[in-house]
C-alpha cells in the first residue's frame, strides 16, 4: 500500500469485478465511460456508487479534499479516487 491508500492494481480488478453484473445491467454506460476516459473498470464502480453517478463524479468529495471525482481523472490521481471507492461502504 502506498501512501494515498491504493492497495494495488490487483485488489483494484478483483475489487471492481464486483460490480460487473450491475455494470451489465446499467443503461448509460456511454456516457460514464467518456466522463472516466474509458477506464471499463472505474466506470463499472462509479455507476453504483450513486443514483446518480455522472452528478457524483462532478461533486466535491471531503476523502478527497474538496475535489471532485472527475478532477482525480483529468489529474492523474486515478488511484487516490481507487483508493476511496474501495473504502467506501457498500
Amino acid at each position: 500500500m502506498n501512501d494515498n491508500g491504493y492497495l494495488g492494481d490487483k485488489a483494484w480488478q478483483n475489487f471492481a469485478k464486483l460490480f460487473e453484473k450491475k455494470w451489465s445491467e446499467f443503461e448509460r454506460k456511454d456516457e460514464l465511460l467518456a466522463l472516466v476516459g474509458g477506464d471499463e473498470m472505474l466506470a463499472m464502480v462509479v455507476s453504483q456508487v450513486s443514483l446518480d453517478p455522472e452528478q457524483w463524479l462532478s461533486a466535491k468529495v471531503p476523502a478527497l479534499q474538496g475535489k471532485s471525482p472527475i478532477w482525480c481523472v483529468k489529474n492523474g490521481r486515478e488511484k487516490q479516487l481507487k483508493a476511496i471507492l474501495m473504502n467506501m461502504p457498500r
